[in-house]
């Protein structure tokens, strides 16, 4: 949180040399002399990627250098958490967002895909690995604390959102339909009718001639 002290056993380094140069080998020697340390956390990765040799197969080069931390990780029994861009276009695949070949996704045990757009403060969080379930989480970030909220499977959240949105939208302007709904909240007409039936099914609305309102609670 902000304000909040270091943790005493954080170790900072704000200079680390490439892996190709002695950074690979320095490693070691601080995870030997720490043998303790259960997080080494890398900042990003690229600023310690070895540059990649002249017609070197992209994908063999990723996959033998993150291959080569991986192991390290297995060996000392601890995390190696790499962080690293992802490319301004997402793609079909979130496993397609991360820059450079497959080697390098294909080398760790597992990647976690942080998706936000600028200035907004929800995020998805896609995750998956070798030894982990597959799953996308909905984030909300506090600015004030620092901190990431996790508001659950994301596409379980953004239902639970639009169905709020609709919910306010017939409190504030009376029974729609869903036409009305969905010009209203600038979504596909077919969608928000699968979600007012949906509703309705669930006992949030009602349909009345056509049009949806909220169903009175008994208190």
């Amino acid at each position: 949180m902000r304000g909040a002290s270091f943790p005493e056993n954080l170790i900072l380094a704000e200079f680390w040399d490439r892996l190709d140069k002695s950074g690979l080998d320095a490693l070691r020697d601080f995870l030997k002399e720490h043998d303790d340390c259960k997080l080494v956390v890398i900042d990003s990765y690229s600023k310690i990627k070895p540059p990649r040799p002249k017609h070197t197969d992209p994908y063999d080069f990723d996959m033998a250098v993150g291959g080569t931390l991986q192991s390290l990780a297995q060996e000392r029994q601890i995390c190696i958490l790499l962080i690293y861009h992802t490319r301004k276009a997402e793609g079909v695949d979130p496993l397609d967002d991360v820059i450079g070949s497959t080697g390098l996704t294909g080398a760790v045990d597992a990647v976690l895909i942080l998706r936000r757009g600028r200035g907004q403060a929800d995020a998805t969080l896609f995750i998956t690995g070798r030894d982990v379930e597959e799953q996308e989480l909905a984030l909300k970030f506090h600015p004030e604390e620092g901190l990431w909220e996790l508001l659950g499977n994301a596409a379980e959240y953004s239902m639970s959102q639009q169905r709020q949105n609709i919910i306010s939208l017939i409190q504030e302007n009376g029974p729609q339909t869903a036409r009305e709904i969905a010009k209203a909240l600038d979504r596909p007409l077919e969608t928000i009718k699968k979600m007012v039936q949906r509703m309705a099914g669930d006992g949030e609305l009602k349909n009345q001639e056509g049009k949806y309102e909220i169903i009175k609670r008994e208190s």
